[in-house]
């Protein structure tokens, strides 16, 4: 289990994450709706495998074609980067692909905001509506954003955290966290 504190992997990746990469990570994780399943530790810990893997990859597949020593060290070089850098490109596109969906799901979304508080129910219960009736990356970032609530979270902390969390403008627009 990525999240849990105990694993080893996060254990391993306390030791190797920097303060600031530690700051700073899991709010890419967070953008890219990964949050709760991998902390920054075992992010990092995955990237570090994926460079071994790749080095160790390299050295049979080099060793089958014959390859000198030095073109060997090269290989396992090449394919290490792979794996390093594999991981940040998989973390970017996904982060793109959540944002365009939450993006496409805003107006709707607002829509059913808007309607449901003209009908009488308050933010709260136009969010629950609105959680029980969508599907998606924004309605389950609302649904959390309702379990704050739920828990006695203010309007506007919960409302803030999302949109760091989403870290789009369109939703940043809809927060106002400069307004709230």
């Amino acid at each position: 289990r990525s999240g849990d504190d105990s694993s080893l992997l996060h254990r391993i990746g306390q030791r190797l994450v920097s303060e600031k990469l530690a700051d700073a990570l899991p709010q890419r994780l967070a953008s890219a709706g990964l949050a709760g399943r991998v902390t920054a530790q075992t992010y990092v810990v995955y990237r570090l495998l994926l460079v071994a893997a790749g080095g160790a990859a390299a050295l049979p597949i080099a060793q089958a074609g014959g390859e000198p020593a030095g073109a060997t060290l090269l290989l396992a070089c090449v394919f290490g980067i792979v794996g390093f850098v594999i991981p940040k490109l998989l973390l970017s596109r996904r982060t793109a692909a959540r944002r365009a969906e939450i993006s496409d799901a805003l107006p709707d979304a607002l829509d059913l905001l808007a309607v449901t508080v003209e009908a009488g129910l308050g933010l709260y219960g136009a969010i629950a509506r609105l959680v029980e009736c969508t599907r998606g990356a924004l309605a389950d970032e609302f649904a959390l954003v309702l379990t704050e609530l739920r828990v006695g979270e203010s309007s506007d902390r919960a409302l803030k955290r999302m949109a760091k969390r989403l870290d789009t403008p369109e939703v940043t627009s809809f927060v106002r966290p400069d307004v709230i």
